[in-house]
């Protein structure tokens, strides 16, 4: 089993009246990778502080995150489950793993109210992109363009032959392996 506070929590019979907290998990996790090295520079210098600051850096939960008492496999007891401390856990450990200038774009997406899941760099560099696009545009006509390409891709439409969108097809493609 992965070593994580949530992973203790779930180890043990007696869950008590309350799920670990999101801060308990989360310092557990930075307490372990600094013994490895130290914390990013970006980050809060103490554990407690840059607890406080990755939840800070992550959506709000939704009520599908809230932990709650699932059986043990066997029936000997129930744990805690807890997604949005795993998710936490998971991202945390991520971006102490990546170089400065990845790091940098998640804050600076951040400030813009663009969240970062976990995403592959590259990935969450187009999200930005698009998500910045939609912003300037509106979501009706960001919608309407979406569809218009997914067309042209021939999602959720007929196989069309036209010339045109063939090479645009080709040519977004080619732009997205660059």
């Amino acid at each position: 089993m992965a070593k994580s506070l949530v992973g203790k929590f779930e180890e043990r019979v007696d869950l008590g009246d309350k799920p670990p907290t999101i801060e308990e998990s989360l310092c557990l996790v930075l307490s372990e990778l600094t013994v490895r090295g130290g914390l990013p520079s970006e980050m809060p210098r103490s554990v407690v502080e840059a607890a406080a600051w990755w939840v800070w850096m992550q959506e709000i939960p939704t009520q599908s995150d809230s932990p709650r008492r699932v059986s043990i496999s066997g029936g000997s007891g129930q744990r805690w489950e807890c997604p949005y401390h795993r998710r936490l856990e998971h991202t945390l450990r991520k971006f102490m793993g990546m170089r400065h200038e990845e790091r940098h774009t998640i804050l600076v997406a951040r400030e813009e109210k663009i969240f970062w899941r976990g995403d592959e760099i590259h990935f969450f560099r187009r999200l930005i992109e698009e998500t910045t696009r939609a912003r300037k545009i509106g979501p009706s006509q960001y919608r309407e363009e979406a569809i218009s390409k997914m067309k042209k891709f021939h999602i959720g439409g007929s196989i069309d032959n036209d010339e045109e969108a063939i090479a645009e097809r080709e040519a977004i493609q080619q732009e997205n392996h660059l």
